[in-house]
């Protein structure tokens, strides 16, 4: 039984260990999801947004009566002429009042009915507002994710670079024997062989530090994190063609929140506007209110008091001008915010075609470099030139695949960013 159990121990150990050393890998969903939920500053905007539904509920609740109760408690004494005594005479009263008192609006030009739609307007505006923090979340885990993969497939290169000079090392010692080559060609190529390890090492840093730039920008818990390695198809990435500039654009205008947020202001500027116009109006407020003392004289009184504005030194008028001048300031954001998506949407196209065409030219640049190492390596396993010039073309193809590379995955965030401004979601 002892026996058993300590089977049960270990294998127990060996999968809690396993589990901590080879974490789950996460999707490029799952990490969006992740860093939307534990943004600290979308967490801020959240509350943000709730004290805006507050005051939106508030802002109904005001139409209500306010309703107010009281007591009263006084103590009288002193000297008083008695005129049927015809003396002073020393007397003390003491005296309790209880009572309510309540006062409801009629009628304020509308103030309240349009602080209510102000109010429903803003959290509005809070709404967009916690939709414009979470798609920046979103494009910075892009960039990110696409980081890791970039820095990874860099480090899979000159990994496979360094076996091929491996290989080579092994061959030219072979080569020395028979007299093919010299020494000095295995130098050069164990010279290579140390430069390659270096590229290797710097490589596996950068792809440890981009991982815990994706780690921060999460606010992940762990300390590593592991990433799914997507199926990138590189044929449609290179003939998918973008939709034309005005297409685009109609599409990001129905999308973005940056938009929606300025056309939001614009109507709460007019909600300011009524707002102060109804300082030229009168109100007209009623009050009831009922009182007694402890065992008598109970008094009810009930009345209307109308008010009417005649002078306010000008105040009323000050705020109907600065109300119209925000009217016109909320006009000019909503045409700026459509000139800047409009921007931003002629330098994304422009960047799809200019990445498309990059990435085509560095695909026939390392066909040709492929087909000049092959050459070189045949030449230099015969002989014919020395390990300088062999690792000369190998270090061009080396260059021209990491250009590819690069042109490659420039050109899938591009298109990733310009799906972001169409409204699609973004997946790998």
């Amino acid at each position: 039984m002892k026996y058993l159990f300590t089977i049960a121990f270990v294998i127990a150990s060996t999968t809690w260990l396993h589990s901590q050393t080879e974490p789950r890998e996460q999707t490029l969903k799952e990490c969006i999801d992740y860093a939307i939920e534990n943004n600290l500053t979308l967490k801020n905007q959240t509350l943000i947004q709730s004290i805006l539904e507050n005051n939106y509920q508030q802002a109904k609740y005001d139409r209500l009566p306010d309703v107010n109760a009281s007591s009263n408690l006084g103590i009288n004494f002193g000297q008083s002429f008695d005129l049927q005594a015809n003396k002073f005479i020393s007397e003390r009263a003491t005296n309790f009042n209880i009572g309510a008192m309540a006062n409801v609006d009629l009628f304020n030009g509308f103030y309240k009915y349009h602080s209510i739609n102000k109010r429903l307007l803003e959290t509005h505006s809070g709404a967009f507002q916690s939709e414009i923090i979470q798609n920046r979340i979103i494009l910075d885990v892009l960039n990110a994710y696409l980081q890791i993969l970039f820095n990874k497939e860099q480090s899979e290169i000159v990994n496979k670079q360094l076996e091929t000079t491996n290989l080579q090392i092994d061959r030219a010692e072979k080569l020395i024997n028979s007299g093919t080559i010299t020494k000095g060609d295995l130098l050069s190529l164990l010279s290579q062989k140390a430069e390659e390890e270096s590229q290797l090492i710097a490589y596996k840093n950068m792809v440890r530090m981009s991982e815990l730039g994706l780690i921060q920008l999460m606010n992940y818990t762990e300390t590593t994190i592991e990433i799914v390695k997507p199926n990138i198809n590189e044929t449609i990435i290179t003939t998918t063609l973008p939709e034309e500039i005005e297409a685009l654009y109609g599409e990001a205008l129905a999308f973005l929140p940056e938009l929606k947020l300025t056309e939001n202001q614009l109507q709460t500027s007019h909600q300011v506007l009524k707002l102060s116009k109804s300082g030229y109006y009168p109100s007209l407020r009623m009050n009831a209110g009922f009182s007694t003392q402890l065992k008598d004289r109970k008094y009810f009184d009930l009345g209307m008091t109308l008010s009417i504005p005649i002078f306010s030194k000008f105040r009323n008028r000050t705020n109907v001008q600065n109300a119209k001048i925000e009217i016109l300031q909320s006009e000019n954001d909503i045409l700026k915010t459509k000139q800047d998506i409009y921007k931003i949407i002629q330098s994304v196209h422009n960047d799809v075609l200019a990445s498309r065409e990059n990435y085509k030219s560095r695909q026939q640049l390392v066909t040709a470099n492929e087909e000049s190492f092959r050459f070189a390596e045949q030449r230099f396993n015969a002989g014919a030139i020395n390990a300088i010039d062999y690792n000369l073309e190998k270090n061009k193809l080396t260059s021209a695949i990491s250009k590819l590379l690069q042109s490659k995955y420039d050109l899938l965030i591009k298109l990733k960013v310009l799906d972001f401004y169409r409204g699609q979601d973004i997946e790998l």
